[in-house]
């Protein structure tokens, strides 16, 4: 007999005594896949953070990283 795993559920918050000063959101741009002369597929992307203030104006615009990763797929 094959026990079935229990799933984790997170229940909870966070609470401060202080409002939010900044928030942050992270997204994709540059989103791209190649076709290398090899045959595969690479897939590329570059990270950026959006900052924040308290009323919700944007105060930055941050990269943080660059992502390259070959693309593996089945054939059948």
């Amino acid at each position: 007999m094959t026990e079935k795993p229990i799933p984790f559920i997170w229940v909870g918050a966070w609470r401060a005594l202080n409002s939010v000063i900044m928030s942050y959101e992270e997204y994709e741009k540059y989103h791209r896949i190649t076709h290398e002369f090899w045959g595969g597929y690479v897939r590329h992307k570059t990270m950026y953070r959006k900052v924040y203030n308290g009323q919700n104006a944007v105060i930055d615009d941050a990269y943080i990283a660059e992502s390259h990763m070959l693309m593996m797929y089945v054939h059948c």
